[in-house]
């Protein structure tokens, strides 16, 4: 049986043979290469994926097609397989997964139904408004009672909350700019507890699948589908639409592919900041 190392040892230099025919700007390539070098199998599956994309669209004369793959290959490899370093937070995230996931913060449909005025106290309507009061409300609903208990948990009550108020701060951004990512505007970040049919909670089972959903959602959001990028990756694609300004069409293809980019400022030990990527004025 093939074993994970030696498939990727076996793909290696049949994908960076393929290297020779992308019409990409070096930096990019060069990129590629050093991911390709470290054989890992995720990226490899992936990036092979839209290779064939490529190829085929070529073979069939499919322009747009070819274009199109080529946007993706750019798009992920500055986005996301060269983007390494995350936010402080999301670092956080990846180090104490099970222990975020365990004091999510949640919502019952049934406490949402029995307020007198939901669309000022319920945690799910100022998430829908994008309402800045929702980062007041949530501490107190960080608790839940559908994990086993760790003994020993590595984090304060006080950094979670600083964890939580900085990934929804982020989610926030996005929701606000639906033109950059593949958020909806009413995406609640928190967990949302229905009622069955009957009129009852749903059992706690369910309860404790939706937790592991919502959380696996929000990682993926962050790191994988809609990833901020650093200050100094953001100066490494303003250098490459420079370099490539006199050729129109790669210029163009990488405004296209980088359209949705935006940026983590975290120069202010106190508070992270996004905003637009420059090259996308």
């Amino acid at each position: 049986m093939t074993s994970v190392k030696d498939l990727g040892k076996r793909l290696k230099p049949i994908l960076l043979e393929s290297l020779e025919r992308l019409p990409l700007h070096k930096p990019t390539l060069d990129i590629l290469e050093r991911r390709i070098h470290v054989a890992d199998l995720p990226f490899m599956e992936e990036y092979v994926g839209i290779l064939n994309e490529y190829e085929i669209s070529k073979i069939n004369s499919k322009v747009e097609n070819e274009s199109r793959a080529l946007e993706k290959i750019v798009k992920k490899t500055h986005i996301v397989w060269n983007n390494d370093k995350f936010p402080n937070h999301l670092e956080k995230f990846k180090n104490h997964y099970m222990e975020l996931l365990h004091h999510w913060p949640y919502e019952f449909h049934s406490d949402v139904l029995n307020m007198a005025r939901p669309g000022t106290g319920s945690l799910i309507y100022l998430c829908l408004n994008n309402d800045d009061r929702f980062f007041n409300f949530y501490k107190s609903q960080i608790n839940n009672k559908w994990f086993n208990s760790v003994d020993q948990y590595k984090l304060t009550d006080e950094q979670r909350v600083s964890i939580y108020n900085d990934i929804f701060k982020q989610i926030f951004f996005l929701k606000r700019h639906t033109t950059i990512s593949e958020v909806n505007k009413n995406m609640v970040p928190i967990v949302e507890v229905p009622l069955k049919p009957i009129g009852c909670d749903i059992p706690a089972c369910r309860i404790k699948n939706l937790f592991n959903k919502k959380v696996d959602y929000i990682w993926k959001l962050l790191s994988l589908s809609s990833p901020a990028i650093s200050l100094s990756h953001e100066k490494i694609i303003m250098n490459i639409l420079e370099d490539t300004k006199d050729n129109r069409r790669i210029n163009r293809l990488y405004r296209r592919s980088l359209k949705n980019s935006y940026v983590f400022d975290d120069t202010n030990p106190i508070e992270i900041t996004y905003r637009y990527a420059s090259f996308l004025q």
